[in-house]
């Protein structure tokens, strides 16, 4: 899909969360997404230390998903205006500074786009069978999609338990899967979380900012053994190795 073009978004007024994010036309769910994205910020600071430690002595968890030192500067960077939800896009109609901006998608005409001349409802792309999309990120606006399905299939705590982390089976070198996954993702319970989706969705914001700059962006690899697999430069593009990572 080509960039997308704004045509319709219903009058709503934002709702500021914390920092620079903010929240569009999820009502009742407000608090849910809202109580969500503190959680993710607030967990990012010892993310954070654990990516400076990791530029000398790399932790378990940095060398299964980003394996190269040299990469911990940019990441540090990533996490750090992920922190403060720093704006790097224009804002645009319904939005104040043009930061992360989650939109729920709970209707038709909340939001549409332009593509070759043919409009497409976001509401109809929510609910395309075949793509089973729960949240998604529109590059390049601010703004990251909700879908009804999001609510309906993901757990509302704040953070992955330990539960619900990714188990290694040293003897096979691969993880386990978890008991909690859903259909899309073959990876762990971990995935099955407000908060491991927000924070996907807020990496693949700043990804695309960086991209060409840094490296081209690939489909993305959710299955965590192929997530682990994949080298430093792909692993950088992969927000699902940054959600695996910070879990």
């Amino acid at each position: 899909m080509k960039s997308p073009t704004i045509l319709t978004i219903l009058a709503f007024g934002a709702a500021s969360v914390c920092a620079k994010y903010e929240v569009l036309n999820c009502y009742d769910q407000f608090p849910l997404v809202a109580q969500a994205i503190k959680s993710v910020t607030a967990a990012l600071s010892p993310i954070i230390l654990d990516v400076k430690k990791s530029a000398v002595n790399p932790s378990e968890a940095y060398k299964a998903f980003f394996k190269d030192p040299a990469s911990t500067p940019f990441i540090e960077q990533v996490l750090i205006d992920a922190k403060t939800g720093v704006p790097k896009r224009p804002p645009v109609q319904g939005t104040s500074e043009g930061g992360p901006t989650f939109l729920c998608i709970n209707a038709p005409g909340v939001v549409s786009f332009g593509n070759d001349g043919k409009r497409v409802d976001a509401f109809d792309i929510c609910n395309d069978p075949e793509t089973g999309i729960i949240a998604r990120y529109n590059s390049p606006t601010p703004f990251i999609f909700l879908c009804p399905i999001f609510f309906k299939t993901l757990r509302p705590a704040p953070r992955p338990g330990t539960a619900d982390c990714p188990v290694l089976s040293r003897r096979f070198k691969r993880f386990r899967r978890g008991p909690y996954d859903y259909p899309q993702i073959t990876g762990s319970g971990v995935v099955n979380n407000f908060w491991w989706v927000l924070l996907e969705e807020i990496v693949h914001y700043y990804l695309h900012a960086y991209e060409d700059d840094v490296f081209s962006l690939q489909p993305e690899v959710y299955d965590i053994n192929k997530a682990w697999e994949l080298s430093s430069t792909d692993s950088l593009a992969n927000a699902a190795s940054w959600a695996y990572y910070a879990s």
